[in-house]
This record gives C-alpha cells, structure tokens and sequence, in this order.
C-alpha cells in the first residue's frame, strides 16, 4: 500500500519513466526506424481514429468499473465465490449474445455509426451510471445484474462496430495492420483504466476504512484493506463488516464516475466516422492466405 498516494516515490517514479519512454519512442520511430511500428498513414483516416479512440475508451471504462469487482460481490452483496463468479461473467457472456444480435443487423441494414452513436454508447452510459447507484450496500443484486446486461449489450455492440469501422475504411491488404492498431488502443486503454482504478482504490478505500471502522478495529485497518478474507471473517450486519461495505461503496462510486465520464470523449471519437454503408462496400471473393 502505497501511504503517500500519488506523492509516493514509487508512483513518481513509474509516471516519469513511463513518460521518458514514450518521447523515446516517438523520436525513435520519427528519425530512426528504418520500417515504423505503427502505420502512421493509416492513422490520418477519421473513422481509424475515432475507432481507436472508441477502443481505448471501452477497456478504459472497463478496467475502472470491472477491478475489484468480485471482491466487492462477495463482501458487500455477501455471495458466494461461485456466485460472484457468475455474477462478474455476465459482461463476457452477454456481451458475446449481443455481437450475433448487432452482427444480424449490420447485415440487414449495412449501417454501424447510428447504432454505436445513438444507442450504444448511450445505453453504456446509463449502464454506468445506474451502477453508481445500486453499487452500494443494501442493494439488491438484481439491480447489479440488470446493469452488467446493459452494459452487455452496448459493449457487444462496441466490440463489432468499432472493429467493423477499421475494416471498412481501409483497403484489403491493410485490414490485418489495421486491426493490430486498434489492438494497441485497446490495450493502452486497459493499462490506463486498470491503473486509474488501482489509484483510486489505493487512495480511496483505505481512507474511507478509517473514517468508518469501529475504534477498536483501528489497529486491523491495514490487514483489513489488503486481504479479502480478513474482510469475510466479519460476520453479516456486524458493525465491523458495515464499515467495510461503506468504504467499497465509495470506493466503487469514484472508478465508476471515472469509468463514466471518459465515454465523452467516444462519442466524439464515433462523430468522426464516415457514415459508410456496408452493402456498398466492395467485397473481395477468393482465398485469403
């Protein structure tokens, strides 16, 4: 546990190396590199971009809302490991029954920016938002559920839309490096949201364990804060136990909120895309190898 939060040595640290090598990079791809790793030609297309911007933004969103979320089923909800577990996949597997669903639709219709940039993205964003309302103790864990299947089924939109509006804005021979860059967005994302919400977990929830915990547990707050099943051993509806589902709760309320607000900057990204229409696009017949 890192005391110091962001003043930490450590964390400073890693933001100064991490900024040293990416201006390292970039000069090196800019003046050095005889073949470049990312083809910056392809990145000048407004569609290409604003489905990297959507792609960064949806593991973004997602490492914020989806980190410490098994955790927080099991201590605040009181559910079974196995029960969290099924709880925690309903992003995964409904989003995956979503895809199928807008995959028949793109083939119907030929059109993908109305449904991302009417629906989609909006229906995440209600998903979210309601999350920061029912992610709370004393809730009811149907609400949580409702919420991952809106989350769900915008994400199983994203997930095809954005990789459909890459293919769609580049020739043939360039679908494969197109699809590996909007790769990297998505990965770049997850590293950020992953770390936003270690951050926030890191500076929220220990605080808000000493702000709530009974005096006598003082002592515990470190073990407490680092292992879930000092958490589970305190019983249901003990004072103890209610403190630390306080502390999720708010907890969870701030990487939520961060989770939410960066969708701004998706919608934006899908206002760039060409409205293309699929069934005018040429498809190429053969073998691919």
């Amino acid at each position: 546990m890192q005391k110091e939060g962001w003043g930490s040595p450590l964390i400073i640290s890693l933001l100064v190396i991490g900024v040293a090598l990416i201006v390292i990079f970039v000069i090196w791809e800019k003046s050095f590199a005889p073949i470049t790793c990312i083809p910056y030609p392809i990145l000048r297309d407004p569609t290409v971009v604003g489905a990297c911007i959507l792609s960064a933004v949806l593991f973004f969103s997602y490492y914020c809302w989806a980190s410490y979320f098994a955790s927080f089923l099991m201590v605040v909800n009181n559910l079974s490991v196995q029960d969290a577990t099924y709880v925690s996949n309903v992003y995964g597997v409904g989003g995956t029954f979503f895809s199928l669903v807008v995959g028949w639709f793109l083939h119907r219709t030929g059109r993908f920016k109305a449904v991302t940039l009417w629906f989609a993205i909006p229906l995440h964003c209600l998903g979210l938002g309601l999350m920061i309302h029912f992610r709370q103790p004393d809730q009811n864990i149907g609400y949580i559920v409702m919420c991952q299947l809106f989350v769900a089924c915008a994400g199983g939109i994203i997930e095809i839309t954005g990789g459909i509006a890459v293919m769609a804005a580049v020739s043939h021979q360039r679908i494969a490096v197109v699809l590996a860059v909007e790769g990297l967005f998505s990965q770049i994302g997850g590293a950020i949201g992953s770390t936003v919400a270690a951050s926030i977990w890191q500076s929220v929830f220990p605080k808000k364990l000493a702000q709530y915990l009974p005096a006598a547990d003082l002592p515990d707050l470190e073990l407490i804060y680092e292992d879930i099943i000092a958490q589970l051993s305190y019983p249901v509806g003990s004072d103890t136990r209610l403190a630390i589902q306080r502390a999720y709760g708010d907890a969870q309320t701030m990487m939520l909120a961060a989770g939410t607000a960066v969708w701004i900057l998706a919608f934006g990204g899908v206002l760039l895309w060409k409205d293309i229409d699929l069934k005018q696009h040429k498809q190429v017949r053969g073998h691919v190898i």
